[in-house]
């Protein structure tokens, strides 16, 4: 039984970091975007690729 609470509160832990990355990746491109412009933009995602 105490296994079971350790696996299912590491995956919930896990679950919950991985939508946080997400979540705060997608509003640094956002910021990003705003910040270096179209042309800044465009280079960056070029050498990003």
């Amino acid at each position: 039984m105490n296994t079971i609470k350790t696996i299912a509160k590491n995956t919930g832990v896990l679950a919950i970091s991985n939508i946080i990355t997400s979540v705060l990746g997608f509003f640094l491109l956002i910021y990003l975007a705003r910040y270096l412009g179209e042309v800044g933009y465009g280079k960056y995602s070029f050498a990003s690729q």
